[in-house]
């Protein structure tokens, strides 16, 4: 699960969430999905046109998302709450241990909200 400020002109909720999804399958789908030496070059990596416009649940509230539901390998959501942006992507054979939805909590000592994917 990622939280970013987004902060780059270049940065958007799109590119943070195939950004996450594209560096989960070269990191854990390595051997599946990576040719050539290290780095490699990712077979097949998601792209912001796979991404669906969905609702996600932040705190039980359903707020515009995205999703990535069309990979072998990894299920991807996403997103953005004014200057943060929420990712989270889970291998496949996971998915039917984790509920998907992003819940707030407090940070020992922080004053932000900080979020986590629930289970």
């Amino acid at each position: 699960m990622t939280t970013r400020v987004q902060n780059l002109p270049w940065q958007t909720p799109q590119s943070t969430l195939v950004d996450h999804a594209n560096h989960v399958l070269t990191n854990t789908f390595r051997e599946e999905r990576v040719r050539g030496g290290f780095p490699g070059e990712l077979d097949s990596p998601v792209t912001e046109r796979h991404i669906d416009y969905v609702a996600v649940s932040v705190d039980g509230i359903d707020v515009p998302g995205m999703r990535i539901d069309t990979d072998p390998h990894v299920f991807a959501v996403g997103a953005a709450l004014g200057d943060r942006i929420l990712t989270a992507v889970v291998a496949r054979d996971h998915l039917q241990f984790v509920t998907l939805a992003f819940v707030t909590r407090s940070g020992r000592g922080s004053r932000r909200p900080r979020y986590r994917a629930s289970r």
